[in-house]
Parts: C-alpha cells; sequence; structure tokens
C-alpha cells in the first residue's frame, strides 16, 4: 500500500506571455521569453576557462566580451556592439624552421621501410607542430632510391644523393637468419583479462632501426601510426586498431589485435620510458 505522506515537489508556474519588445509596434506578438538558459545552466564550451553560466544575460554578456554571437536562436543579438578585447589572452606560437635531412637519417627512413614490408605494416605519420596550430597534420612521406622527402604544412625536409655517387637509398635490409624459434606465444594483458596472441621475435637489427626511426621522428615533432595491413580497415585517421607501441631501453613492443612484435635487448642502455 503506497505511503500517502510522500510530498511530491511542485511544479513551476508557466511562463507567461510577454510582448517583444524589440519588434515593430505593428509587428509585435506575444513570445514566452524568460532569462533561464535554454537547457538550464551549463559550462559554456569554446570560451576561455569554460565559465558556468545560469541565466541568458550571463551568457550574452560573455559573448559581447568576447566578440561573438549566437547562431540560429531566437536571441540572436547580444546587445550593442563593443570595441575587440584588448585583456584577453592570446598564444602567439613561432614559425617552425624544418631542419634539413641527414644522409643518416634518410637511409634510416629507407631501410625501416623494408621492415614495414617485411611484417606487412603500414605507416601514417602525423605533425604535432601542426596539431598545435590547428590545421591538417597529415604527413606526407616518400621513400625512393633517389630521394627522401618528409612534407606537412611547416615545410618539406629532401635528402637526394650528391650527382655522380652511388649513395642510393636502399630499402632493403642484409639477410636475416630467421627461425622457427622466432614465432612464439604470448599474452598480452587486456580490459578483458590476459589474452594469448603470437608473437614474433624481432632481430636486433630490426630493433635497432626501429629505435633510430622513432628518435629520428621524435626530433622533428612527427609521430607514426602503424596499423597491421590484417588488421586495418582502411581509415588511417581512426587510431583504434593502430598498433601500441612501447619503447624502452630494455625492450621494444608492438602490439596489434592479432600479434605482438617484441625484442629484448641483451645490452641495457638507461633512458626514459617512451610509450606512443
Amino acid at each position: 500500500m503506497a505511503d500517502d505522506s510522500t510530498t511530491i515537489p511542485p511544479r513551476p508556474p508557466p511562463l507567461e506571455p510577454v510582448p517583444d519588445a524589440a519588434a515593430a509596434p505593428e509587428k509585435q506578438t506575444l513570445a514566452v521569453h524568460d532569462d533561464r538558459m535554454w537547457n538550464g545552466a551549463q559550462y559554456v564550451d569554446g570560451l576561455p576557462g569554460r565559465p558556468y553560466v545560469e541565466t541568458k544575460s550571463q551568457y550574452f554578456e560573455l559573448l559581447n566580451a568576447a566578440g561573438l554571437r549566437i547562431k540560429d536562436q531566437q536571441e540572436s543579438t547580444t546587445g550593442p556592439k563593443l570595441a575587440a578585447p584588448t585583456h584577453l589572452q592570446t598564444l602567439t606560437l613561432p614559425d617552425i624552421v624544418v631542419p634539413p635531412m641527414t644522409q643518416e637519417e634518410a637511409h634510416v627512413h629507407g631501410a625501416v621501410t623494408a621492415i614495414f614490408k617485411h611484417h606487412d605494416l603500414v605507416e601514417t605519420l602525423w605533425c604535432e607542430d601542426c596539431f598545435q596550430r590547428n590545421r591538417y597534420h597529415g604527413v606526407r612521406m616518400q621513400v625512393r632510391p633517389h630521394r627522401v622527402l618528409i612534407e606537412c604544412r611547416c615545410g618539406h625536409a629532401i635528402y637526394t644523393p650528391p650527382v655522380g655517387t652511388t649513395d642510393l637509398v636502399l630499402n632493403t635490409l642484409p639477410n636475416i637468419a630467421r627461425t622457427s624459434s622466432d614465432e612464439i606465444g604470448g599474452t598480452v594483458l587486456t580490459p578483458t583479462g590476459p589474452v594469448l596472441r603470437p608473437t614474433t621475435l624481432l632481430h636486433d637489427m630490426e630493433a635497432l632501426l626501429l629505435r633510430r626511426y622513432f628518435a629520428a621522428l621524435r626530433a622533428r615533432h612527427k609521430e607514426a601510426r602503424l596499423f597491421h595491413r590484417e588488421c586495418f580497415h582502411g581509415n588511417p585517421l581512426s587510431d583504434t586498431l593502430a598498433l601500441a607501441i612501447a619503447l624502452t631501453p630494455e625492450r621494444l613492443l608492438l602490439i596489434c589485435p592479432c600479434r605482438t612484435l617484441y625484442h629484448q635487448a641483451s645490452r641495457v642502455i638507461h633512458a626514459p620510458l617512451q610509450v606512443m
């Protein structure tokens, strides 16, 4: 049996229609206007500090101070226009100076291409400086025997071998002895628990080149996102299937949804952890 002592809070009084004073007398109609925010009190995104407003008056004052106005709303004015505010802080980023590409860096990019090809990896690059400046941050990478190019909206770095030399950029590696013992089983800890996945042991030369590859990209403020071709669904903008990369002085891990590439260093040089 229900308890009759339960109290139900009263409903707020209905809004009374008021005339629209901003309209011409012959066009005045009754409209329901009040000072409450349309969806209730909320934080305002897009303004410094994400201020919390409870009324439309506070919201309009913030927009007016920032030189903005709302769009696609019935109350589409924020009051009289004000001069551009001078007290708002602005961030001025310096121009990017792209350093030239060295011969060693070009050869690293050429050699790591062979690693990606052997392990069936897809490479995508992103520029942190372009991202910070709110522009498209994709990076174009070209590796050819006579030219290595890395280009984004910051500029480009290019390496071409001197004319008359045979110093070409090769996308091959020396013969690496691979045996069945390089394919082992491994366990990856996931949110649902440990999962058994096949693991491929990387050769010392492969691990060395990958470390130099990531170091070269980090020096240029570039980020690599690698995908296993069999797991890749064709959208490089989605990193849900990108390889998880963990780089420590002791080991190198490349983890995708179906396998793991692993290397354990025999000689450890202490350095900070890098996780990508």
